[in-house]
């Protein structure tokens, strides 16, 4: 081969990594936290049928994004306080993530982080792979069965939700 073709290939493999890249962290700017609910007495009920604290996660992106490794936290310091496994949301789905403090992260079972929110009101802090926070909700006092979340979903202001909507 010769020098210029050698280098065009490189190029153009250069570009591809770049290109996927860039797709990877375009898609992953598409999760948000879309609904919160802090006194769950009402809503629905976990795989231990208790009720739970609860954070809607939603895709706005045109494509699947795999949560591995992503962070769910309460504390601004500590970004990563639990991550996700292997698990993907599809373009326009609903995941539910319990915050229940019973710190289960199985992939294909439900999944529950480490800290429940408070109802008294804190932030919600969502971080990619990179370190980036993509996503936060700000700190909200709720009462019992009263969500918080976007409407509309995925990338309208929060609002007060006096039905809570999960996974809708």
């Amino acid at each position: 081969l010769s020098k210029t073709t050698t280098m065009k290939k490189i190029t153009l493999v250069l570009i591809a990594l770049l290109s996927a890249v860039y797709a990877i962290k375009i898609n992953a700017q598409s999760i948000v936290i879309n609904e919160i609910l802090a006194s769950n007495t009402n809503s629905i009920q976990d795989e231990d049928s208790s009720r739970q604290d609860w954070i809607e996660l939603y895709n706005t992106g045109p494509s699947s994004v795999n949560l591995l490794g992503f962070g769910l936290s309460d504390d601004p310091l500590l970004l990563y306080k639990w991550t996700f496994p292997n698990v993907s949301l599809g373009a326009g789905q609903y995941l539910i993530v319990w915050a229940s403090d019973k710190n289960r992260s199985t992939a294909g079972s439900p999944l529950h982080t480490n800290f429940k929110i408070s109802a008294s009101g804190e932030a919600l802090y969502l971080t990619n792979t990179s370190g980036v926070t993509i996503n936060t909700v700000p700190p909200v006092s709720l009462q019992a069965d009263i969500s918080y979340g976007r409407f509309p979903n995925g990338t309208g202001p929060y609002v007060f939700f006096g039905t809570p909507t999960p996974n809708a």
